[in-house]
């Protein structure tokens, strides 16, 4: 029964660190601080892609696309979907070029649609599966 109790209070003792941990990261070998932000909603995430410092993209399990921006006061912005279709995918090159593929049923095919930094637009090309 000693055994169980101090495994109990050794537990109890070791939870927050073990919490506070999960929130900062160190990479000793660039030398470079990471930490966890909040996301931009409560779905699930998948894809993400980081362009350059403080500039990055995520993908929603529900085919939105968000941006962080670390230099904005509400860092998080859901970009506009392309028409009606969920994004299925996405490569960004920089703020306003971004390429994503997105699930067209009535055409029941892929479609490759960019963004310009205001606007998606529909880019003719063959039956794309990836990016």
């Amino acid at each position: 029964m000693n055994w169980l109790q101090w495994t109990i209070r050794g537990i109890a003792f070791l939870y927050p660190i073990t919490l506070s941990a999960q929130f900062a990261f160190y990479d000793s070998l660039h030398g470079m601080y990471w930490s966890q932000i909040e996301p931009p909603s409560f779905e699930d995430f998948g894809r993400c892609q980081i362009v350059h410092e403080g500039l990055g993209y995520i993908l929603g399990s529900a085919g939105a696309l968000y941006e962080f921006e670390a230099s904005r006061k509400n860092p998080w912005r859901r970009l506009p979907q392309p028409g009606p279709y969920l994004i299925r995918n996405f490569y960004a090159l920089a703020k306003d070029a971004i390429w994503a593929t997105v699930i067209a049923p009535q055409l029941y095919k892929v479609a490759l649609y960019y963004w310009n930094g205001a606007a998606w637009s529909a880019v003719a090309s063959p039956n794309v599966y990836n990016i």
